[in-house]
């Protein structure tokens, strides 16, 4: 045996036989199994955080990435939102972590998916060979949506018709498709057993509601600012004839440039002429003599500069056309004959100008009360031959109203606000609580200059043309007694249909109730850009149709008997608030009716605007704070003013500035109606 064997046989005894040396050996033989016990605890508590935070950053990712979709469809833009969430919760070597990993997609429905993966090296357990554990989680989200009404206040003035710059559609185009992509989401994200209702209340200066309402709700008797036939006025003529040529062109030239197009709102009635000069020389003498008859006499005008004509085509736009005058020079004749009908008897027909009692009950249909408006006719003698007119109501799907008894600015509480009470029911015994048609047909305002409602710049400057405009209380103008004539005797832009932009009424609106994508597609595409703009009358009605305790409670207490609908309303408007005096609107025409103002004040639009303005906050506030209703406005093309913003509920206010912005911002607000949530 060798001397080496025998020191370590020598050792090994000496240690058996030592106690101290034996606890050394065994001790340091359980440090193996510590430590693996130890490391274990150690590392495996930096895989459990690595997996939890993980999963939160995978959570916040997937949340974000669908929050950002449009509808159901993912883009890579989307993914780079979710993988933008998922990084800044978990970045790349994260508690020392290894090969991270993370990839979003979406299914046909919307539901965003995610993986994440990582590994995590170990520390004391590398010592046993273990080099590190894989970790992987995955993570779903989707839109929640529970029983909904949703009610879609749409500007539809004039200015609808228009693009956005940088646009290639009318903004009334581009509402469609918001619209639609807003459906779209909702639906998406709906439930099986949720109910999602939708009501719509397309607006001007008055809302086309007529047809919802109840008969008892519509008075038997309107009364309107109109005229009455005053008989025939008969005068003999006699002495001469005088009689006045065409201009007759003798030199120079004018010519047509190219039109272009300006915003259908603001439409002027006139543009003056630019860098121009009109003169005139004195009339010639009379030829043969002034005392002779026949004799004629002659005189030259010259013209230089721009002239500007105004028009509109099929669709409502806009056009103005220049006419360029280069030293063009042209020659007048003025004739005087002696008068083949001297002493002949000349007729005239007349009018007295009040305000007048017509019986509405034809137009209400026949039945009980609280059976639907049908409509109808009745007849006025107020054509200009003094033959009756018929007046319908509806005039084809346009059924406008005209609001209920208010108050005046000037007025005391003493005098109630009807129009401003949202939930009143009309009582039928009282017509102040009660509508009435919006009749185009049959108003006329009187005693007017034609020209003085071209622009109001025009009549504030103007006494004499401002105090033309008759209060429509005072005692009757008769055309006899005022000795006017022609276009001075009234003021009328309506005819008898709903053709004018100040007599305009907006398409159909409708109840709170479900509707399907083609009926939606199809009603969305109906809507005709026309008026002016009175935000007030838009959300008064979207009030009335969707408060719980109003008009139609009975409608949405059946709907709720499933349990609790969140309610939402969206005012898009497009364009400030435009109440110009002489447009017929639900309060009648400003200028002579002066419902909502001082009767002894012709209603400026400064006066009408602020009327306008105060009366959307109270409603604003009613629909936020009494009725707690989430309030959403989208400015559509148009600046997010202040009054805007406090009128939304808070954070609920956009601006979209184009058509791309508008369907953002009608998709931020359904995916926020939605209630992103976490699926697993």
């Amino acid at each position: 045996m060798s001397q080496q064997r025998v020191r370590r046989r020598s050792l090994a005894r000496a240690i058996l036989r030592d106690p101290a040396a034996n606890t050394i050996v065994i001790t340091a033989a359980a440090l193996i199994p510590l430590i693996a016990t130890v490391g274990g605890a150690v590392d495996m508590s930096r895989v459990y955080l690595t997996h939890s935070r993980l999963q939160s950053a995978c959570d916040a990712g997937a949340l974000a990435a669908r929050r950002t979709m449009r509808g159901n469809r993912m883009t890579d833009a989307n993914k780079a939102v979710g993988e933008n969430f998922f990084n800044m919760n978990f970045p790349e070597g994260k508690y020392g972590t290894e090969g991270l990993s993370i990839s979003y997609s979406a299914a046909d429905d919307g539901k965003v998916t995610g993986a994440a993966s990582t590994t995590v090296p170990m520390t004391l357990m590398e010592l046993f060979r273990d080099e590190g554990v894989d970790v992987s989680v995955s993570c779903t989200a989707d839109l929640n949506l529970p029983s909904t009404d949703v009610m879609l206040v749409l500007d539809t003035t004039l200015s609808m018709n228009d693009p956005n710059p940088g646009d290639s559609v009318r903004r009334i185009d581009a509402l469609t498709t918001a619209v639609m992509s807003f459906y779209d989401t909702l639906e998406g994200a709906k439930p099986q057993g949720v109910s999602v209702r939708y009501g719509f209340v397309p607006y001007s200066h008055t809302v086309n509601v007529g047809m919802l309402l109840h008969r008892d709700w519509i008075q038997n008797t309107g009364t309107y600012d109109s005229r009455e036939p005053d008989g025939v006025h008969t005068w003999k003529t006699g002495g001469g004839t005088t009689s006045t040529s065409t201009w007759r062109v003798l030199s120079g030239t004018n010519q047509a440039q190219p039109r272009y197009q300006v915003p259908s709102e603001n439409c002027p009635a006139s543009k003056d002429p630019e860098n121009w000069s009109d003169t005139y020389t004195a009339w010639s003498a009379w030829s043969p003599s002034a005392s002779e008859l026949p004799r004629t006499r002659t005189r030259i005008r010259t013209r230089n500069g721009t002239q500007f004509t105004i028009a509109r085509d099929a669709s409502n736009n806009c056009w103005i056309t220049p006419r360029e005058f280069n030293q063009f020079r042209e020659e007048q004749t003025e004739t005087v004959t002696e008068n083949p009908n001297e002493g002949t008897t000349n007729t005239a027909r007349h009018w007295i100008y009040r305000p007048i009692d017509y019986d509405l009950r034809p137009l209400k249909g026949s039945g009980a009360g609280d059976r639907p408006v049908s409509g109808g006719t009745f007849t006025a003698p107020v054509n200009d031959n003094q033959t009756n007119r018929i007046i319908r109501w509806p005039d084809g799907d346009r059924a406008c109203i005209e609001e209920r008894a208010t108050r005046r600015t000037n007025e005391t509480f003493l005098t109630p606000r009807h129009d401003m009470d949202v939930d009143r029911v009309p009582d039928p015994s009282d017509p102040a609580t009660q509508w009435r048609p919006y009749l185009p047909g049959v108003v006329y305002s009187r005693n007017v200059w034609a020209s003085a409602r071209e622009s109001e710049q025009r009549i504030t400057t103007n006494p004499h043309e401002l105090n033309r405009w008759v209060f429509s209380q005072l005692p009757p103008t008769s055309t006899r007694t005022i000795n006017l004539t022609g276009a001075l005797n009234f003021y009328t832009p309506f005819g008898s249909t709903f053709s004018s932009a100040e007599g305009a009424c907006p398409s159909p609106a409708r109840k709170m109730g479900t509707i399907n994508r083609g009926q939606l597609q199809s009603y969305m595409g109906s809507l005709r850009p026309q008026g002016y703009t009175y935000h007030e009358i838009g959300l008064l009605w979207g009030l009335r149709l969707i408060s719980r305790q109003g008009l139609f409670a009975s409608e949405h207490a059946a709907a709720e008997e499933d349990g609790a609908i969140k309610q939402h309303m969206i005012l898009m408007v497009d364009g400030q608030r435009d109440t110009r005096p002489f447009t017929y609107s639900a309060w009648g025409v400003a200028a002579t009716a002066r419902r909502r103002t001082p009767a002894d004040t012709f209603p400026s639009r400064t006066l009408e605007d602020a009327v306008s303005g105060q009366r959307l906050n109270e409603l604003c506030s009613v629909a936020k704070d009494t009725k707690g209703i989430t309030l959403w406005v989208i400015a559509f093309g148009t600046a997010l003013t202040s009054d805007l913003i406090d009128c939304a509920s808070p954070g609920r206010a956009y601006e979209a500035r184009n058509a791309a912005e508008l369907v953002q911002a009608f998709t931020d607000i359904a995916t926020q109606m939605a209630e992103l949530r976490l699926s697993q």
